[in-house]
């Protein structure tokens, strides 16, 4: 109640209006906010290592809805963000050879190419595990033939 009675209003019956109460009570607990200072936090954040797409994203609106950005720009601005901040830098080519693309469309290029990266990572480390595999093996039965024939027959089979 203290803090009500010391707000000062312009005249007594705004006292009265709950939008204007509400307006004084938000500029009192949020203060005053720097835009140009908003601008660079929503500019200058990058995809982190380990974020995903849509985290990253959800992290970017978040920042746009925190920093009350204009509505009318708020998808243009995400979209453009997405790109310049994504760790990836071979998806960065894609809105250059988009024309009027959409977050929607943003979105889903990023997304395409996460599950992509993700399957031939995938494949990579089953392709390598299975020739890790068949060296193994191809050790194992070298030793093998090593032990079971004589010291001659080593010797003969490698001068031929």
């Amino acid at each position: 109640m203290e803090i009500f009675d010391g707000m000062h209003f312009a005249e007594g019956k705004d006292r009265n209006k709950l939008d204007m109460v509400i307006a004084k009570f938000e500029a009192f607990c949020i203060g005053e906010t720097n835009k140009t200072h908003e601008c660079f936090i929503f500019n200058s954040h990058d995809q982190k290592d380990g974020e995903s797409i849509e985290q990253y994203a959800t992290a970017l609106c978040t920042l746009c809805q925190m920093y009350n950005f204009c509505s009318c720009l708020q998808y243009s601005l995400l979209r453009d963000r997405i790109f310049i901040g994504i760790r990836d830098d071979s998806v960065r080519e894609r809105p250059l050879l988009e024309r009027k693309l959409t977050l929607a469309q943003a979105l889903d290029i990023c997304q395409s190419n996460e599950s992509t990266s993700i399957q031939l990572k995938k494949m990579s480390d089953a392709i390598q595990k299975r020739g890790n595999q068949v060296f193994t093996e191809a050790r194992r039965t070298k030793r093998s033939q090593r032990e079971s024939s004589p010291r001659g027959e080593l010797h003969q089979s490698k001068a031929l």
